[in-house]
């Protein structure tokens, strides 16, 4: 017998049908659109990184109860970002010199 399965997608994530998407798709669009016309550019960061950096800086609660991490080999654990100012302060830690100072 077939094992039964959820419609549903997992807690916290949502599906997107076409027709949301298209929304959705306009509103980034136009958002991209304004912040562009002001000079601002966009970045993407990764969407795992080491756990070290979101816990020098946030708390036991985010990192401990309310994050997803994965452990890739003995010792190493990852985190699926919850949020992106670690990774973008990461970023701009690399290639401060070379960025333009409006970043900061």
């Amino acid at each position: 017998m077939p094992k039964k399965f959820s419609k549903e997608p997992l807690k916290g994530m949502k599906d997107y049908y076409p027709s949301d998407l298209r929304i959705e798709n306009w509103i980034i669009d136009t958002i991209r659109d304004v912040a562009e016309r002001y000079g601002y550019e966009e970045y993407e960061t990764p969407q795992l990184e080491p756990i070290e950096i979101f816990a020098a800086k946030s708390s036991d609660e985010l990192i401990n109860e309310q994050s997803f991490i994965i452990e890739k080999k003995k010792g190493e654990r990852l985190l699926l970002i919850p949020e992106l100012t670690p990774s973008l302060a990461r970023m701009v830690a690399k290639k401060s010199q070379e960025l333009k100072k409006t970043i900061l």
